[in-house]
C-alpha cells in the first residue's frame, strides 16, 4: 500500500477479514454467555441444596428435571 504525501492513513479491511472478525467475536460472546449461564445455574443449585439440607432434603438438577417432566 503506497501513500501520497499528505494522504491520511485509514484502516482498510477486506470483507473476508471483517467477516472473520465478526464471526470470532460472535463465537467469543456465545462462549462467554454459555459459561455465565452455567455458573448461574450452578449457583442456584448450590443455594437450593443449602436451603433444604438442614431439613434432610437432597436437591439435584436431575431430580428437578425429572420432577418437572412428571408434573
Amino acid at each position: 500500500m503506497t501513500f501520497q504525501a499528505g494522504e491520511r492513513r485509514r484502516f482498510r479491511f477486506t470483507l473476508r477479514s471483517l467477516l472473520a472478525a465478526v464471526t470470532g467475536l460472535s463465537i467469543l460472546l456465545g462462549v462467554v454467555t454459555g459459561v455465565y449461564r452455567w455458573h448461574a445455574v450452578k449457583s442456584q443449585e448450590r443455594q437450593a441444596q443449602s436451603d433444604i439440607h438442614p431439613y434432610g432434603g437432597v436437591y439435584s438438577m436431575a431430580s428437578a428435571l425429572r420432577r418437572s417432566r412428571l408434573g
